[in-house]
């Protein structure tokens, strides 16, 4: 079976629960371009970008290959192999010039950004999933343990230190992450001061980490069952936080925790995204 991957021109959900001016009138989906992913079989997951050049890294789970795709010749134009279950892939470009994916069975790899050769490999606790980067500190976060471990108790966020170029990077620290249940660790997202976001799409549980103490702040419940992703409008600090059972979109206060509004959404909702103006999509 052949998978196809379509890039949309996404402009639209404009407005979602705050006021937009006339000049932010919301756009219709626009399909732009399709890509055929050749003997990719099954589900894909989270993919990642290198806009420089113009490539985009599709995580293929059931196919267990991560699929590099050249945007600018709609084409699949490398498929790494050896992994199992590719969650994520995160491309770090410049002087940094590495990409890095993640994989439920306990694996975060990283990759040389022009041959894709393996220059790294740290082998964690299984479950890691979605990668973030913060770039004010060139940090990298990633959640693993709990549910996927045997690990009904607690969840851990990675803390990864990329080094430039050919330098060997450092996995310098792990943040603990209490779960009343058995968790896993989805989308992770920045707020202002240091403040880190992750949301568990098991346990049901927004936390809030101070980066710079390394240390919980609070945690609060997200509504429904579900809670597979979210995204932050740092400027108004707006989460939207995605679930599915009720499919809904959520949008709490990212500061408090408090719930703002709740609207319907679409089902198996695997994906959510905020622009710096205050929309977001699914």
């Amino acid at each position: 079976m052949t998978k196809l991957l379509a890039v949309c021109c996404i402009a639209m959900f404009a407005g979602f629960a705050i006021p937009t001016s006339a000049q932010e009138k919301p756009q219709p989906l626009r399909l732009t371009q399709t890509v055929p992913l050749p003997g990719v079989k099954g589900r894909l997951d989270h993919i990642g970008v290198d806009p420089e050049k113009k490539r985009l890294f599709v995580a293929a789970v059931t196919n267990d290959t991560l699929e590099v795709v050249d945007l600018t010749g709609g084409k699949v134009i490398n498929s790494l192999v050896g992994f199992k279950d590719a969650q994520d892939a995160l491309f770090l470009g410049g002087d940094f010039n590495k990409l890095y994916v993640t994989s439920l069975d306990g694996h975060v790899r990283v990759f040389q950004g022009d041959t894709f050769r393996p220059v790294q490999h740290f082998k964690v606790e299984a479950g890691p999933n979605r990668l973030f980067h913060d770039p004010a500190t060139n940090l990298i976060y990633f959640g693993y343990g709990g549910q996927m471990a045997g690990n009904n108790a607690s969840a851990r966020v990675g803390i990864l230190r990329p080094k430039r170029g050919a330098g060997d990077d450092q996995l310098v620290a792990a943040m603990i992450v209490p779960t009343p249940r058995p968790g896993h660790l989805a989308e992770i997202a920045m707020d202002d001061n240091g403040i880190l976001l992750v949301c568990d799409s098991l346990a049901d549980l927004i936390f809030q980490f101070d980066t710079q103490k390394r240390e919980l702040i609070k945690s609060w419940p997200a509504r429904g069952d579900g809670a597979a992703d979210m995204a932050l409008d740092r400027i108004r600090h707006r989460l939207f936080v995605g679930t599915r059972n009720p499919p809904e979109m959520t949008l709490y206060d990212s500061l408090s925790g408090k719930e703002i509004q709740s609207l319907p959404a679409p089902e198996t909702m695997d994906g959510v995204y905020s622009t710096p103006t205050s929309s977001a999509s699914t």
